[in-house]
C-alpha cells in the first residue's frame, strides 16, 4: 500500500472514529524549575505548553509564591515561543484546527536573578502558575467537557538539614526531553524525560495529581483541589488498562529512570502529573511537576488490529559477547575512545527523523568541552535533527577520561553507566510512528581502586612514582589538593583519585569520613561519653564524661555544624542537648578539649 493512500485511510479512520473539539480551552501541560546562579542569586525557568487551536496565551506570567513571608509573586520574562508540533505532529500550529491532536506551541518564561533568604518550612517553599482553563476534550478527567477545570503548574524547595536558602546552594532536576506524548493507538509507547540534576543529587519518579486553578488563600492539600479521575482511571493509572481493551498493557513508571510504558488501543486524551523528587544524601531538598497530556489516536491499526504503519527500527549498535546478539549496551575503560554508528531505517518507506538526548551529549551534539554533564562530551557526527528518505545515521564519538568513572560516596553514588537517548520517528500521518533507543555505556577503571588511611588529621594513599593524585570533598574537587596525602581541616565526605600519567587512566577510592583527633591522637575505641537516647527526638543527653573546658559540635553527614557551644569550667559531668529543627538523620558529636577531641554518632528519628 502506498503512502497517499495509507494517509488516506488513516485519515478517513480518524474522522470516522474519534473528534476532538475546539474551544476556548487550550493548557495541556508545563513544568517549573530553578537553578542558582552567579551572586547565590535563584532563576527560575517555566515551560507551558499549550493547543494550538486554543485562544492565544503569553505575558504576562507570574509565578505565586507559597509559605515565603513578604513575597507573593515572581515576574516571568517571556524567552522564546515555539511551534513545536513537528516533534510528534503531521500539523502545524498555522494550520491548527479542532480537529488537530498533537499541534503543540512551546512557550519559555525566566525570571530574572532573585534572592531567598531564610529557610523553607516543612512544606517547603511552593511556587505556582494557574491559569482558568485545561483542554476541553480530556477523557480521564471528571468535568472536563464543561470546559470548568483549571490548570496549576507547581514546584517546591525544601530545606537541606537547615540550611539557609541565601547563597543558592541547589538547583532543581530539570527535564532534558520535551514532552512527546502523542502517540498512536496501539503503538507500543516508551518514553523517558531524562531529569538531570547538577549536584548529582538522587532522583526519584513518582505520578502526582493534577490541579484545578489555584485561585487564592492559603496554599493545603486541598487548595488548589486535586481534579478528580474518571472511573477506572486513577491518578497513578492515568492511561486506559485492560478494562477499556483487552490488549491493552495498562501504564508503567520506572521510578529509577523515569521511563513511561504501554501499549493503548483505546483513543483519547489522558492528563498525567510526572513528580520528579531530589534527595541530598537521603534528604528531601526539591520536587518539579510535570503536567502532561497523553494523547493516543486512531489511524494506525484497521479494527482486526493490522497494523498500517509500524515505527522504524534503531539497529543496536553493540553484539553481546556471552549471546551474541545486537544490545544497546557495552562496556569500556576509561581512556577509551567510543566511537559506532547509528541506524534507524523505516520498512514501510516513509522519511525518517532521527533526534538524540542525554547529559553527556555536548553542546549542539558537536562541543566535545561543554553542554553535557562531565567533559568532555560526546558528540554525533552529523548533528540530529536529521531526516532523510527510508533511513538516516550518525557516528557516535565520545572521548572517555577519569572524570566519567563512578564515585562512591558514604550517602551517595554517582553512577559509571551513562545513557544516551536516541529517537527515530517517520512521516506518517495523521500521527508519526517512533521509537527510542537508549544506549547505555558503563565506564571501568583499568587500575585497583586506591586504599585511604587516616594518620590524625592528615588522609593518604600509597605514593607511586608516575601517578598523579587529585582529591575530592563532597564529590566536588578541592583546588590544588594533587598529593598523595590531604590534611583534612573540616567534616566532610573525602575521596582521592589516582591518575597513570603515561596513559591517563585512573580510579577512585571509596568515600571516607574521617574522624578529626585534635591535638593528641583519638582513641577509637573508648568514647568518654554516654548519649541517650540514641536513636532520640532530637533531644538527648551526654554523660559520664570528665571534662572542665570543652568545646561541643555536633554536625550532620555533610559536614554542616548544626549546634556548638564552648563551655568553660563546668562541673557536672551530664550536658542536655535539643536540636528542635533538624530533619531525621545520622549527626556526629565531638567534645574536644585542650588535649583530646572524642566523637560519636547520635540518630535522630521524629
Amino acid at each position: 500500500m502506498k503512502k497517499t493512500t495509507q494517509s488516506l485511510l488513516a485519515a478517513l479512520l480518524f474522522a470516522i472514529t474519534f473528534s476532538f473539539s475546539s474551544n476556548a480551552s487550550h493548557l495541556m501541560g508545563g513544568e517549573i524549575g530553578w537553578r542558582c546562579v552567579s551572586g547565590g542569586q535563584y532563576l527560575f525557568k517555566m515551560k507551558v505548553y499549550r493547543d494550538c487551536y486554543g485562544i492565544p496565551f503569553g505575558p504576562p506570567v507570574s509565578l505565586d509564591v507559597h509559605n515565603y513571608p513578604g513575597l507573593t509573586t515572581i515576574t516571568m520574562n517571556l524567552i522564546s515561543q515555539t511551534d513545536i508540533s513537528g516533534f510528534t505532529s503531521c500539523d502545524s500550529c498555522g494550520g491548527a484546527i479542532g480537529t488537530s491532536v498533537g499541534v503543540v506551541e512551546e512557550f519559555i518564561f525566566e525570571s530574572n536573578p532573585i534572592t531567598l533568604s531564610g529557610t523553607p518550612p516543612t512544606q517547603g517553599w511552593i511556587f505556582s502558575y494557574s491559569n482558568c482553563c485545561r483542554n476541553t476534550t480530556i477523557d480521564n478527567l471528571v468535568g472536563a467537557s464543561s470546559g470548568s477545570l483549571g490548570f496549576t503548574l507547581r514546584t517546591i524547595m525544601y530545606s537541606v538539614n537547615g540550611q539557609s536558602a541565601n547563597p543558592c546552594y541547589d538547583s532543581s532536576p530539570d527535564f532534558a526531553e520535551k514532552p512527546a506524548t502523542t502517540t498512536g493507538a496501539g503503538y507500543d509507547f516508551h518514553y523517558t524525560p531524562f531529569a538531570n540534576d547538577g549536584e548529582l543529587d538522587s532522583l526519584e519518579y513518582t505520578w502526582a495529581k493534577p490541579l484545578d486553578q489555584w485561585t487564592g488563600g492559603a496554599w493545603t492539600t486541598t487548595n488548589p483541589f486535586p481534579l478528580t479521575f474518571s472511573p477506572g482511571f486513577t491518578y497513578t493509572n492515568p492511561i486506559p488498562g485492560p478494562a477499556f481493551h483487552p490488549l491493552n498493557s495498562g501504564v508503567t513508571l520506572n521510578s529509577h529512570t523515569g521511563e513511561i510504558i504501554f501499549r493503548c488501543f483505546t483513543p483519547g486524551i489522558f492528563v498525567a502529573v510526572n513528580k520528579v523528587t531530589s534527595y541530598k544524601c537521603g534528604v528531601k531538598c526539591s520536587e518539579i511537576y510535570r503536567d502532561m497530556r497523553f494523547a493516543i489516536i486512531p489511524g494506525n491499526y484497521l479494527p482486526d488490529s493490522i497494523t498500517l504503519n509500524s515505527p522504524p527500527v534503531i539497529t543496536p549498535p553493540f553484539i553481546d559477547p556471552n549471546t551474541s546478539l545486537p544490545t544497546l549496551y557495552d562496556t569500556v575503560y576509561e581512556g577509551d575512545f567510543v566511537t559506532f554508528p547509528i541506524n534507524a531505517i523505516d520498512f514501510d518507506f516513509h522519511s525518517v527523523t532521527l533526534e538524540a538526548a542525554g547529559s553527556q551529549f555536548g553542546g549542539g551534539f558537536t562541543d566535545t568541552a561543554a553542554g553535557c554533564l562531565i567533559p568532555p562530551c560526546a558528540i554525533l557526527n552529523p548533528p540530529p535533527p536529521l531526516n532523510n528518505a527510508i533511513s538516516v545515521s550518525t557516528t557516535f564519538q565520545w572521548q572517555t577520561t577519569p572524570d566519567h568513572l563512578g564515585m562512591n560516596y558514604y550517602c551517595a553514588y554517582m553512577p559509571n553507566t551513562h545513557y544516551f537517548l536516541i529517537r527515530a520517528k517517520d512521516d506518517f500521518c495523521p500521527v508519526h510512528a517512533f521509537s527510542i533507543a537508549v544506549i547505555a555505556i558503563t565506564v571501568l577503571p583499568p587500575l585497583p581502586k586506591p586504599v585511604v588511611t587516616q594518620s590524625n588529621d592528615t588522609l593518604q594513599t600509597a605514593s607511586i612514582t608516575g601517578y598523579g593524585y587529585q582529591w575530592y570533598k563532597n564529590r566536588f574537587k578541592i583546588p590544588g589538593e594533587t598529593s598523595n596525602a590531604y590534611k583534612t581541616i573540616a567534616q566532610g565526605y573525602y575521596q582521592v583519585r589516582i591518575v597513570d600519567t603515561t596513559n591517563n587512566s585512573g580510579n577512585y577510592s571509596d568515600s571516607y569520613h574521617p574522624v578529626f583527633t585534635g591535638i593528641n591522637s583519638l582513641d577509637k575505641n573508648t568514647f568518654p561519653f554516654i548519649v541517650s537516647p540514641n536513636p532520640s527526638k532530637g533531644k538527648f543527653t551526654l554523660s559520664d564524661f570528665n571534662l572542665n573546658n570543652f568545646e561541643l559540635t555536633v554536625t550532620d553527614r555533610i559536614g554542616k555544624i548544626v549546634y556548638q557551644k564552648t563551655f568553660s569550667n563546668y562541673n557536672s559531668n551530664t550536658l542536655s542537648i535539643e536540636l528542635k529543627n533538624e530533619n531525621d538523620g545520622i549527626y556526629f558529636v565531638q567534645l574536644k578539649s585542650d588535649l583530646k577531641s572524642y566523637q560519636t554518632k547520635v540518630v535522630i528519628r521524629k
